[in-house]
């Protein structure tokens, strides 16, 4: 694949997680983290890690506020918007992490 055809497929990707996220009133850091770290493998926070990894009950301990009401709509848009093979448990969140980005 060539370094065009890699920018534009991380456009289309972008554009269609933006459309996801666009369903959802998500906390901004908890959107950025998402975005980052299914375009750029880009670890996140332990609350989202933890809802990457599907470990609820870790999840729900380091959630803030804002996010401890928000985790439903957080797990629906990993659901319907997000590629399983980057989150859903600690073997694919460990995968995703080193996973070379230009696949």
């Amino acid at each position: 694949m060539t370094d065009a055809e890699t920018e534009e497929t991380r456009i289309i990707q972008r554009k269609h997680l933006n459309e996801g996220l666009m369903h959802y009133d998500l906390p901004l850091s908890t959107s950025d983290g998402l975005m980052d770290w299914v375009l750029d493998h880009r670890e996140p926070g332990g609350f989202l890690e933890s809802v990457l990894r599907n470990d609820l009950s870790s999840a729900i301990g380091r959630a803030d506020p804002s996010n401890s009401r928000k985790l439903i709509d957080i797990v629906r848009f990993l659901y319907n918007w997000v590629p399983s093979a980057c989150w859903g448990s600690d073997e694919r969140y460990e995968n995703w992490k080193y996973r070379p980005i230009k696949e």
